[in-house]
């Protein structure tokens, strides 16, 4: 079993501030994810809302209240092929700027990866 972990530090980002991701389409795996603001729950979403066919517009959420944020996403990896998920994460600066990064994880049965992206919001 493995578990593989990305961090992605996005740093600091004024009040309006929009968190946004997507789990590209595949097979073989599961999603789950969830925003916290310090240890307050702001947002959870289920496989069903992240890795449907036709595939979902991305998830979002505008980072509104000053704080530490945290979008976990945790992929539990469900073939005995080995399966890649890729995973896009954004994050939108009103008046420009902010950025993108793609991370891709592979695994097996019984391995779970974890994503989680940091930001500031001041």
């Amino acid at each position: 079993m493995q578990t593989p972990f990305q961090r992605i530090p996005f740093g600091l980002a004024p009040v309006g501030s929009v968190i946004t991701f997507q789990i590209h389409p595949g097979a073989g795996f599961e999603a789950t994810a969830m925003l916290v603001r310090s240890t307050t729950p702001v947002a959870s979403w289920e496989s069903t809302e992240l890795i449907a066919v036709p595939q979902p517009p991305p998830a979002s959420e505008p980072l509104v209240v000053p704080g530490f944020y945290s979008l976990q996403v945790t992929i539990p990896f469900t073939s005995t092929v080995p399966s890649n998920c890729t995973i896009d994460v954004g994050l939108a600066i009103p008046g420009g700027g902010g950025g993108l990064q793609t991370i891709t994880f592979q695994g097996v049965v019984n391995d779970v990866a974890r994503l989680v992206a940091d930001v500031v919001v001041r």
